[in-house]
């Protein structure tokens, strides 16, 4: 039934075109500031951590993606990641999936932790396709962004890494008062081709992430407001 109605979601959104952006014309976005500081404390975000599915009307800002894909692979005091990496390989990469995040145009984007910033991929809300690619799941509909977590290798210590990975964006989103979750169920080969990812390169998590629901009032979803 759930998934049932997450189809009818999807139909209802309508086909929104979708465009991939030539390399030569590949539009780079410098993210904010990451900011060092919060008044939440490791403590306090690691007793407050939870999975969300179900999504609010408050905006998510570039500013929190800036976060999270900082927390997520960015760059750390001693120049390496904010995760750590074994044999510091880093094979993951991360993506970002845009439905509606302000100041920042619907699309696909490469997350460049070296720069910090992002890349355009594609242009158009994609996540019509990635409900579909994650089997119906509507947390990847309903919420305003999806971070796609991809690995360049298959050796279990990609898969070590990416634990990481998802708790420092647990962590973060928590700081930041945004809800997500781990989508480890999808049909990976769709993902793969809608990323545009090469045979070397697979797709390992997706998570979803947008404003609390009860802290617009609405129950997730369909939002009045």
């Amino acid at each position: 039934m759930k998934k049932l109605i997450t189809l009818m979601l999807v139909l209802l959104m309508g086909n929104i075109a979708c465009a991939e952006v030539t390399e030569e014309k590949q539009e780079k976005v410098i993210l904010p500031q990451v900011q060092y500081k919060s008044e939440v404390s490791l403590e306090k975000a690691l007793y407050n951590r939870e999975s969300v599915r179900n999504y609010g009307c408050k905006a998510v800002t570039l500013e929190n993606i800036s976060q999270l894909l900082w927390a997520a692979q960015g760059t750390s005091k001693s120049g390496k990641r904010t995760a750590p990496s074994a044999y510091a390989k880093y094979p993951l990469n991360i993506y970002a999936v845009v439905g509606k995040v302000d100041d920042l145009a619907a699309g696909l984007y490469r997350y460049d932790p070296k720069e910090h910033q992002l890349v355009k991929l594609k242009e158009g809300d994609l996540r019509k396709d990635l409900v579909i690619a994650c089997q119906g799941q509507g947390a990847t509909l309903l919420a305003p962004a999806s971070i796609v977590i991809t690995s360049s290798h298959k050796e279990n210590t990609a898969y070590l890494e990416v634990g990481h990975v998802a708790q420092n964006v647990y962590l973060q989103a928590t700081a930041l008062d945004l809800g997500t979750a781990v989508v480890a169920v999808f049909n990976e080969q769709a993902i793969d081709e809608l990323i545009g990812l090469d045979e070397n390169n697979h797709t390992i998590y997706v998570m979803p992430v947008g404003s609390k629901p009860q802290k617009c009032g609405c129950k997730g979803g369909a939002c009045k407001k």
